[in-house]
């Protein structure tokens, strides 16, 4: 494969779902607290950083690609914080709702070191503001559309179809990655990434091993309409189901050397597979370039978004 680039500049790529923000609290554990059996972990340092689709967009973004970034926050602290990171972006623009009838999805990690001891959920969903989303919006001027559905109440399956409907007709990619127990919402799509649970979960069935996980990927493909389905495996890679029988079912062994964080690794997938789609590549290439970059993503600590540059050079440094 000849790669003259990892993707073509002057892409611009929307960003459609649930943003949430990322917080790690890094530290070093001295001792056990005496009120409960729990360590006490000395703050040392916090980050704040941008998850669910705004990870998707972020690592858009390390890519060198542009990005518009849709979708809803509360009228809070964590809000503010998100939409301070984007304004701080120069290649990111879009619409961000603040709708004050919901708390911002934030997730705070905490690390003793390398360890990860703790997470707190804060969210409390809200109104649907799906009516909120301009289709038309979104679709002007980009190459393509991520739906980065993590089920938070912001999408419904109307505006989910009527949004991959109008991209159809316009000529633009869709890609999918979605946590709701049903497709229903998303028939037609170019490309969807379930893992092999949430493909279990939308077919009704069980896949215990590789075969019967190509049989069930393709059972799906069939009854959604879908183009193709990337099924990520954890340590075993990924799974390509297309329309060409050949490819089907394709093994792509990840290529982590030390598995340190697995936070945010499907965002990473998803990005880097639309941005080379987009610059021309096949779905086996982009795929097979994505799962390097979900290899260096694993290997970071934190919600880490590719970096562009590295991604190039491990690329060039294996065969593809």
């Amino acid at each position: 494969m000849t790669l003259p680039s990892v993707v073509s500049n002057g892409i611009t790529i929307s960003v459609v779902g649930d943003v949430m923000l990322d917080v790690y609290i890094h530290g070093k554990v001295n001792r056990i607290s005496p009120e409960a059996p729990v360590p006490i972990l000395l703050e040392r340092v916090r980050a704040k950083m941008l998850g669910g689709a705004g990870n998707v967009a972020s690592n858009i973004i390390g890519l060198g690609c542009m990005v518009k970034l849709f979708g809803v926050v509360g009228e809070d602290r964590s809000g503010m914080d998100i939409l301070s990171i984007i304004n701080s972006e120069d290649r990111m623009n879009g619409r961000i709702v603040m709708d004050v009838t919901r708390r911002t999805t934030t997730k705070t990690r905490a690390m003793a070191g390398s360890q990860h001891i703790l997470r707190i959920d804060d969210e409390r969903w809200g109104e649907n503001c799906s009516a909120e989303l301009n289709v038309d919006e979104v679709l002007e001027g980009t190459n393509a559309v991520i739906i980065s559905d993590y089920n938070k109440g912001f999408l419904n399956d109307d505006v989910l179809q009527m949004l991959i409907n109008e991209a159809k007709k316009k000529g633009v990619k869709s890609f999918v990655d979605t946590k709701r127990h049903c497709w229903d919402g998303v028939r037609g799509c170019d490309v969807i990434k379930p893992n092999v649970r949430e493909l279990e979960r939308a077919m009704l069935k069980t896949a215990p091993n590789h075969e019967s996980v190509a049989k069930l990927a393709l059972e799906a493909k069939e009854k959604y309409k879908l183009g193709a389905i990337i099924v990520t495996m954890g340590p075993d890679g990924m799974m390509i189901i297309t329309d060409d029988g050949v490819e089907c079912g394709k093994y792509l062994h990840t290529k982590a050397k030390t598995v340190f964080d697995v936070t945010g690794a499907g965002d990473t997938v998803l990005a880097v597979v639309a941005a080379c789609m987009c610059s021309g590549y096949s779905i086996i290439d982009a795929a097979d370039i994505a799962n390097i970059a979900a290899g260096m993503v694993i290997g970071e600590s934190g919600t880490v978004p590719i970096n562009g540059a590295k991604l190039w050079k491990e690329v060039h440094s294996k065969e593809i």
